[in-house]
């Protein structure tokens, strides 16, 4: 039954993903020789598969020896925008009218939890390795201009 749901909440999290990143896929890695793969070495190895797709890392999620790793070709490229000091603005197509920008304070994303988090100046965290701003909601000013 645990994997049933599993595969229901990676589905469901799939299609969340793919409103934002309308080019999301999953790549799913299985360990035949081990009950169960680190954070850490599950960041490494999605970091890989990703660099191999020219992808950029939404999630990755662990499940016993299984991994599920959601990528976006598009993410990437937004990815390369969060630098130190650029502009950002939330961007969630559920809300359109909610347009607020802010400015990163370091540069790149932290994976807490398989999941992508950027430091901005709103952000209610006083430094990077606590920052709390999911990352997939905000895009470089730069980068929706373009659109």
């Amino acid at each position: 039954m645990a994997k049933i749901d599993m595969l229901k909440d990676v589905a469901e999290r799939l299609a969340e993903y793919k409103m934002f990143y309308p080019d999301a896929t999953i790549t799913r890695v299985g360990f035949e020789d081990c009950n169960s793969i680190s954070h850490k070495d599950g960041l490494k190895l999605s970091e890989q598969v990703c660099h191999m797709t020219h992808s950029g890392l939404l999630q990755f999620v662990i499940f016993k020896n299984r991994m599920y790793i959601f990528k976006s070709r598009e993410f990437l490229k937004v990815a390369v925008g969060f630098k130190k000091g650029a502009k950002v603005r939330f961007h969630d197509p559920r809300t359109p009218d909610d347009h607020h920008e802010s400015i990163m304070l370091a540069d790149g994303m932290r994976y807490d939890g398989g999941i992508p988090f950027i430091w901005t100046k709103d952000s209610d965290a006083d430094c990077f390795m606590k920052c709390n701003t999911f990352a997939v909601y905000w895009r470089p000013v730069e980068e929706m201009s373009e659109k």
